[in-house]
């Protein structure tokens, strides 16, 4: 399936995405504030993980390397929010 993803098959990101979804939600609802702001963490790291397939080394599991690349886009995502935060109060 991720070769299949690799090459744009969006029948495929639509079933990869709802494994992915299945798998890491919860993980994306450890750092959110509430179910909306987790699909969104969750989005945005699905979106990551697609564009770097490419990079994944199938020698590691991939449940792994997903949780990792959508924690690094949450935390990503929540050091922008704040520098916003702290941009509007200056």
């Amino acid at each position: 399936m991720i070769k299949r993803c690799i090459e744009e098959d969006r029948r495929a990101q639509e079933l990869f995405y709802k494994q992915c979804y299945a798998k890491l939600i919860g993980t994306a609802f450890r750092y959110a504030n509430g179910k909306e702001q987790a699909v969104h963490f969750f989005n945005l790291g699905f979106v990551n993980i697609l564009l770097n397939l490419k990079q994944y080394n199938q020698d590691n599991p991939f449940d792994f390397w997903s949780k990792r690349v959508l924690i690094n886009t949450i935390l990503n995502e929540i050091k922008k929010e704040k520098r916003e935060q702290e941009r509007v109060r200056s």
